[in-house]
């Protein structure tokens, strides 16, 4: 079986792994640079289920190879159609695509794109990161992928697809009811991203709070509500698996929307959170109405806190800390009325946070840029600036203003105005 993989980030980068380490006919679809770095390193990965490091063949946007028999998609939800676009040329007739994002809400743009029969239905169990080095981290010991057909059942291409991940640490049995399992992360996937943005903090520091347990609890029951409107009620295993893990004393679990939050990185906000809330209101079922106040609220809590301002607290961005324009000019007086050797750095220190994203702030709260550097350059040279003019004041042509001529006051404002005196001081008094 010819398997393509698309990209080599922590989801797909893991799954295609295992299956290059078990010797599987796999390549990995990904931008020219990720390709230099495989082609050079291999694909090399940190587990507690054994590490490796293998050579594996990747392909680019210009030459993706093809018909594959199988396509593993693991991208992000905003990267939907651009992922659609970079796999069509690989998809044949005889193609089963198999997407492993969160949520639902992709089924239907990837149908219109190759036909309700190429589409499987899947979902990914596992914590995995990709490192700066490329190379990707493994952080705890679930690896699992449940898929099937959609419509039930167990076919022969979902038997085959099984067998390819058999001997390798994936467990990836083909599940005769998929979409009952799709749902079931669904649901543990609003409860735990939503309280995680909106509470910017893990599992277990939320139920460690006096109400956090109850409203980890609250926010799992609204999304259980919509799935059971849907028709798809979690089965009791799932209800207290998921219960269970939601509500763990320590847990350090969070939901990775969490970590692209606090990072200033785009999220899957709208295709989990939003999508929930509007599948809730479409059932028009009243209690799933009813029961989405809190997912409303979350919504809201990850569209205004979208990423840190300052390095080591989680402030909003929108509304958030506003520098304006006064304190910043009153700063900048500062620094110009400093003279050379009292040159001091505080006022810059007082505003240093961290950049905004210009594009999501209005122009006059913008944090202007480092001024310090052109600053030091003109208080270097204001001080032979200052001796010529003291040179010139005194000299020859100084001596030719004679008192009571019209140019005396005008040379008198110049020499006062370059050198000091009330000018700094009228400054120092408008501070």
């Amino acid at each position: 079986m010819r398997i393509l993989v698309l990209g080599a980030g922590a989801v797909g980068g893991y799954f295609g792994g295992r299956l290059a380490e078990a010797g599987r006919d796999v390549t990995f679809l990904v931008r020219a640079p990720r390709a230099a770095t495989l082609a050079e390193k291999g694909l090399k990965v940190d587990s507690a289920l054994g590490d490796f490091q293998v050579p594996v063949k990747v392909a680019t946007a210009d030459r993706v190879g093809g018909p594959y028999d199988l396509v593993l998609l693991t991208a992000k939800h905003y990267d939907l159609d651009a992922a659609i676009d970079a796999i069509r040329p690989g998809v044949g007739p005889g193609t089963a695509v198999l997407p492993l994002l969160n949520g639902l809400i992709h089924l239907a743009r990837l149908e219109a794109a190759f036909g309700r029969d190429r589409v499987l239905g899947g979902v990914a169990y596992v914590g995995a990161v990709l490192l700066p080095d490329g190379s990707i981290r493994h952080v705890n010991r679930m690896s699992g992928i449940a898929f099937g057909e959609r419509g039930g059942g167990i076919s022969e291409r979902a038997k085959a697809i099984e067998q390819q991940f058999a001997n390798t640490p994936v467990a990836a049995p083909a599940n005769d009811n998929i979409l009952q399992e799709m749902w079931e992360k669904f649901v543990m996937m609003g409860a735990m991203a939503g309280m995680n943005c909106l509470m910017r903090g893990n599992v277990g520091e939320i139920v460690a709070t006096e109400e956090g347990e109850a409203l980890m609890a609250e926010a799992l029951r609204e999304c259980q509500t919509v799935a059971e409107a849907a028709g798809f009620a979690p089965r009791p295993q799932s209800r207290d698996r998921v219960q269970a893990l939601l509500t763990e004393r320590g847990s350090v679990n969070s939901a990775s929307m969490r970590q692209d939050l606090e990072a200033g990185r785009r999220t899957e906000a709208d295709a989990i959170l939003g999508d929930m809330l509007r599948r809730a209101r479409h059932f028009g079922d009243d209690r799933a109405q009813h029961d989405a106040a809190l997912l409303r609220r979350v919504i809201a809590g990850a569209a205004v806190h979208r990423r840190p301002l300052v390095p080591d607290q989680q402030i909003a961005d929108l509304p958030g800390m506003v520098i304006d324009e006064p304190l910043l000019c009153r700063m900048r007086r500062q620094l110009l009325d400093q003279r050379p050797g009292l040159f001091a750095v505080h006022p810059d220190k007082a505003v240093r946070v961290h950049r905004v994203d210009e594009q999501d702030r209005a122009a006059g709260d913008r944090v202007v840029g480092d001024r310090r550097p052109r600053l030091l350059v003109i208080l270097l040279l204001r001080l032979p600036f200052v001796v010529a003019i003291q040179l010139f004041a005194n000299g020859t042509i100084g001596a030719a203003v004679q008192s009571g001529e019209a140019g005396q006051p005008l040379f008198h404002a110049v020499r006062q105005g370059v050198i000091g005196g009330p000018h700094i001081g009228e400054h120092r008094a408008a501070l």
